[in-house]
């Protein structure tokens, strides 16, 4: 049985869920969150950020045997890429000569990742993420001067995916709502800065991307979000994506009609 910890550092808020797992089973313990104040020990941003994960922790009452957290999707390339169903076994090895035309950086000295979107017409579809080696160094040491050092680190969008098999798989739609037909489904997290967006197909990630705008965007420039908001339908739909049936939003607005509206 082991304790594990998913600690989500954001601007506003540091966010915690506390999971207990065994060998068949899955539990999920509390969710907490700490307010991050504007003003922390010398004023910055990182101080105020360290005080929450503090009193977070202090909250647990006891250490989780695992932390796990994640990069802004800004900080990471990410792209849909299509391979031979026969390349399967050696998508490892084939991705960096894949990415190499698309990446502002050398393949040799970055972090290359992927998981499986869907397999179809004897090709295997695949949500990669690249990102510089030594940006990964420098998020593991930013971490640890929050006081935690995380086993893992995925991309912000992407683990948006954990989220699925709480939303009727990411697909389904209420009865109650007209929308009768199952399809894709759009997950929004909006953060005072940025806005981190996951589209959903089959519970799967299909696409996942970081927008610039966040909170005072929607209250200064609502249609700057709209716009971002768009432009993942239309890459998504561009890739071969069915048309959404459904959105939900999370975050620093969920709880403001107006501003989800």
């Amino acid at each position: 049985m082991t304790m594990i910890l998913g600690l989500d550092v954001g601007s506003n808020k540091v966010r915690g869920a506390l999971v207990r797992t065994s060998l068949r089973r899955i539990e999920v313990l509390r969710f907490l969150e700490s307010d991050v104040h504007p003003l922390g020990e010398d004023g910055s941003l990182k101080a105020a950020q360290r005080l929450a994960v503090d009193d977070l922790m202090e909250r647990l009452q006891s250490r989780p045997e695992m932390v796990l957290s994640a990069v802004g999707g800004d900080k990471v390339s990410l792209r849909r890429v299509g391979i031979p169903m026969a390349a399967a076994k050696r998508a490892s090895d084939v991705l960096p000569f894949e990415l190499e035309p698309y990446l502002p950086f050398a393949t040799e000295d970055a972090i290359i990742d992927h998981q499986t979107i869907t397999e179809a017409d004897g090709e295997l579809h695949l949500l990669t993420v690249a990102t510089p080696r030594e940006l990964i160094e420098e998020e593991l040491a930013s971490a640890r001067a929050l006081g935690f050092d995380p086993r893992e680190l995925s991309v912000a969008p992407v683990a948006l995916e954990g989220l699925a098999s709480f939303l009727r798989s990411g697909t389904e739609a209420p009865e109650d709502d007209g929308v009768q037909e199952e399809g894709p489904a759009l997950v929004i997290r909006v953060e005072g800065q940025q806005t981190d967006l996951c589209m959903l197909a089959e519970g799967r990630c299909a696409l996942a991307r970081t927008a610039s705008e966040g909170t005072d965007t929607i209250h200064e420039r609502p249609e700057a979000m709209q716009r971002a908001i768009r432009q993942t339908f239309a890459k998504f739909r561009s890739e071969g994506g069915a048309k959404p049936v459904r959105a939900w939003v999370c975050g620093d607005c969920a709880d403001d009609p107006e501003m989800v509206a």
